[in-house]
């Protein structure tokens, strides 16, 4: 599937880096390691990166749903264990 066209006052509303990193919690560093990875979207320019803010929301919406997904596990996990040391009567 062929790249869709980006209208180039679009590229306005694009993320730095800087800008990213910031939006999630992130190092530039970081940043630019999830670009090169493709964990973002985004092009390279001669001033230095623009991010899709899609692709930033994206990924802060999928770190959420992990995050909960985690709390939900220790959850599920002190219980598990607090059945095997006392005895607990529904």
């Amino acid at each position: 599937m062929a790249p869709r066209k980006i209208d180039p006052q679009e590229f306005a509303k694009w993320f730095s880096v800087k800008d990213a990193a910031n939006n999630l919690g992130r190092s530039r560093q970081g940043i630019r390691n999830m670009l090169v990875n493709g964990e973002l979207r985004g092009v390279h320019t001669r001033i230095g990166w623009l991010i899709d803010p899609a692709s930033v929301r994206a990924f802060r919406l999928l770190r959420q749903d992990d995050a909960e997904r985690e709390k939900i596990a220790r959850r599920d996990a002190l219980i598990r264990e607090a059945h095997q040391t006392h005895e607990v009567r529904p």
